[in-house]
């Protein structure tokens, strides 16, 4: 009885042994991970700070376009959001890049009005801290609210990475009714399908 007892216990000793070794690894790898997200954390909350004092010495002027903007700060300095409203009416002079950006993709879409127009929409960039040591962000960049409004129709697009995903065209039929379509977009073998839900 013994003799089995001994090695049952060696056995036991060298299990736990190798756990706390195991254990002990990946504490180490937990702790340089939490260290270099702290570093990470440090060089973005600079950055954040150094932006800042920039765009309040040269802020975007408002026009040609450009109705405002706005700077969003989280809390814990950990993301910055910078908002900016644009609107835009066909008649106008050329507007600036951002609305020839939404024009042009109105275009590929074949949603561009053929008539006087008025086109309305936000960009929203978002800087967050990077998880890559060489760099000090990382960003998201979307445009939202994306609206058209023409001959007493409302259009309103969805807009996901890159593309415009559906719409929803609304228009008053009388005094008190209010009609609504919606449409969604599909892009399959290269070309534009628009299915009407």
């Amino acid at each position: 009885m013994k003799s089995v007892k001994i090695p049952l216990i060696f056995c036991g000793l060298i299990f736990g042994f190798l756990i706390s070794v195991s254990c002990q690894s990946n504490l180490h790898e937990l702790d340089s991970k939490i260290i270099m997200e702290n570093k990470q954390d440090s060089i973005f909350k600079r950055w954040v700070g150094d932006t800042m004092e920039v765009i309040k010495k040269m802020p975007d002027k408002i026009g040609d376009g450009l109705i405002d903007v706005r700077f969003v700060i989280a809390g814990d300095s950990l993301s910055l959001d910078e908002v900016k409203t644009y609107g835009y009416k066909s008649y106008n002079k050329v507007p600036n890049r951002m609305i020839l950006n939404v024009i042009a993709l109105l275009k590929e879409y074949e949603e561009l009005p053929p008539n006087d127009y008025e086109l309305s929409f936000i960009t929203s960039t978002y800087f967050f801290s990077s998880a890559v040591p060489t760099f000090p962000y990382g960003y998201l960049f979307e445009f939202k609210d994306v609206t058209v409004v023409y001959d007493g129709r409302r259009i309103n697009y969805g807009y996901i990475r890159g593309r415009l995903s559906n719409k929803t065209v609304s228009w008053n039929d009388t005094l008190a009714n209010k009609s609504k379509v919606i449409y969604d977009f599909i892009w399959k073998d290269h070309k534009l399908i628009k299915i009407k839900r």
